[in-house]
């Protein structure tokens, strides 16, 4: 673990250095937050912008153009939510509301360039800013596909008006303290929301109100194999992970308007946690 020193009162271990335990409590990938108020200043994010293309949106959220957006723009298939849930991959915004998240899972393609941490420390910008914002980057990144050969001017026409939301595109969506508000915002406007959440925060998910889609990653069945795997944070990741999939089976069934379809995601790992199927098994009766 590499610490860089910022001052008497702080020290930070910036995330694409960070190889920490669990146990290390300065790995909290934030600069002091007395000199560092927004999560896109710091060099991770802008190797997001840079690197993956991101789109920086105020102090800590951003968005992306999906793969399988470009790819229904011309008329090929879509992303699993389109075979599954019937989303339109080419009306689909991917986004998120807080580019920090709280594991440093081995297997994440943003090549951890986000910060990480256990709880919310930055400038905070409201949710309607957020929205927006989102909504006119996305809608900038369409307008560039006017006119490119292969595309379908229908489609063109169709991915100009947002349908879906996927808060799915990097850190953890949930730990945004008015991810409730954000969650609204996206229903007034008759947008659907798809949120992926790591089962690290069990009374946020038994808080949040109605998902469209709610969706609780399961990377591991075991706390030795959680642990390595997702690399979380909390010393108490494994109570955490359990709570979480209790407070996903205590989610109001999809019998009204009032509701979130829920679902379990079950990642599996080539010498990893592929052996551990029916502890897997066993796990997922937590959220049934």
């Amino acid at each position: 673990m590499v610490l860089e020193e910022l001052g008497p009162d702080k020290t930070v271990c910036l995330p694409r250095h960070c190889e920490c335990e669990i146990e290390a409590p300065l790995c909290a990938g934030w600069l002091n937050p007395l000199k560092m108020k927004a999560i896109s200043d710091l060099a991770g994010p802008q190797v997001l912008d840079k690197a993956f293309r991101y789109k920086l949106i105020g102090s800590h959220s951003g968005v992306k153009l999906c793969r399988w957006t470009k790819s229904m723009l011309r008329g090929r298939g879509g992303c699993y939510k389109h075979t599954f849930y019937g989303i339109e991959s080419h009306r689909c915004m991917e986004t998120t509301p807080s580019l920090a998240c709280t594991n440093k899972c081995v297997f994440c393609w943003r090549h951890h360039t986000n910060p990480v941490g256990t709880e919310w420390r930055w400038k905070m910008d409201p949710a309607e800013t957020i929205l927006q914002e989102s909504v006119e980057k996305h809608q900038n990144m369409i307008h560039g596909f006017r006119g490119v050969p292969g595309v379908l001017p229908e489609r063109y026409e169709e991915g100009m008006a947002v349908k879906h939301c996927a808060l799915s595109l990097v850190g953890e969506p949930i730990m945004y303290p008015e991810i409730n508000t954000f969650l609204r915002l996206l229903h007034t406007r008759r947008i659907s929301s798809f949120l992926v959440t790591n089962a690290q925060f069990p009374e946020e998910i038994r808080t949040l109100v109605p998902v469209t889609q709610l969706y609780v990653s399961v990377d591991a069945s075991t706390k030795d194999s959680l642990k390595k795997i997702d690399r979380p944070l909390f010393k108490d990741f494994w109570p955490r992970f359990l709570g979480s999939l209790k407070a996903l089976g205590e989610k109001s069934p999809c019998m009204s308007n009032n509701c979130s379809r829920s679902s379990i995601g079950l990642f599996t790992f080539a010498a990893s946690n592929g052996s551990r199927t029916q502890s897997k098994s066993s796990v997922e009766t937590g959220g049934k």
